[in-house]
């Protein structure tokens, strides 16, 4: 299969994480869900604003374990319920399998890998995105509407599989990156598949894809994620609901839509158009949020 130019409509489950108990929510062992985070991180308010540091709040993927920073009972339409602080401890293999984080957007790069990249033991065009692809990750609301989590592009890739992505990965990624997200993927007899998991096979590879950043971008595109200081949204925030016609189908359930094009001056078009509704919506673009720390859970809390 060749390589194409995508824009990417992606959706994943859009449900929030439930605290385990009233400090954490564990890592998690069922199907994906969002998680609302409160992190130090880097945020625009326009394109060519210079970054502000904060802690920031956002909505995004992160599967390993949190800590519950604030319960939220009279929570804004569509927003969460729950603010959470990322953190993981040593991941573990168990049964039933820990999830992987897929993307993500924590530390210096934006990572994305695996989902959806195989099916009936088939590449999909996931696993061949050109650099300069564009992927939104979102979900289905109410069966009508788009919401986004995260906007990524491409700008470089890594091909790995289960017999060689120790060596291949060594020293590209880093270690909360390599526990979060690779080793639970690599288990011994799973891999995640449409938020569930079945056997690894041998021969499956995947594509790591490496995100442009705001330092680093792909002709003025970069990697974001919509936030919102964490003072500014005590409460947090809804995620903006995004719609492009003839590229985003509001009522897609599930899957992806994967818009090739053979345009680079039409990609930026809908990256910027992307980026217009964000800001429309009151909501200002997440750069950068620092990597989770390692920390280890008393056993009086499990």
């Amino acid at each position: 299969m060749d390589n194409k130019c995508c824009f990417v409509q992606f959706i994943h489950p859009g449900g929030e994480h439930i605290p385990d108990n009233e400090k954490y929510k564990f890592w998690n062992t069922g199907k994906h869900k969002r998680n609302f985070m409160k992190n130090k991180g880097k945020y625009i308010k326009e394109l060519k604003n210079t970054p502000r540091e904060n802690d920031i709040v956002f909505w995004g993927e992160w599967e390993p374990e949190s800590k519950v920073v604030k319960f939220i009972p009279n929570p804004v339409r569509n927003g969460p319920k729950y603010i959470y602080e990322p953190f993981y401890t040593k991941f573990e293999q168990k049964t039933p399998p820990l999830q992987n984080t897929d993307p993500f957007v924590f530390g210096n790069q934006f990572h994305y890998t695996i989902c959806q990249q195989n099916r009936k033991k088939r590449a999909t065009q996931l696993k061949y995105l050109e650099k300069g692809s564009v992927i939104l990750f979102g979900s289905c609301q109410k069966r009508s509407q788009f919401i986004l989590d995260t906007v990524f592009v491409v700008r470089k890739y890594i091909n790995h599989e289960k017999a060689t992505y120790k060596t291949v990965l060594k020293n590209k990624i880093t270690k909360t990156y390599e526990e979060a997200t690779i080793a639970p993927s690599y288990q011994k007899t799973v891999i995640k598949s449409k938020c569930g998991f079945k056997p690894v096979q041998n021969q499956q590879s995947f594509r790591l894809y490496f995100g442009a950043t705001y330092n680093n971008s792909f002709d003025g595109m970069f990697c974001f994620f919509p936030c919102l200081p964490f003072d500014e949204a005590e409460k947090g925030f809804p995620r903006p609901i995004i719609k492009l016609d003839g590229v985003i189908t509001d009522n897609l359930p599930q899957g992806k839509k994967l818009n090739p094009q053979n345009s680079a001056k039409k990609i930026k078009g809908l990256w910027t158009e992307i980026v217009k509704q964000v800001l429309d919506q009151r909501l200002y673009l997440g750069i950068f949020t620092e990597l989770p720390k390692k920390q280890k859970i008393n056993s009086n809390n499990k």
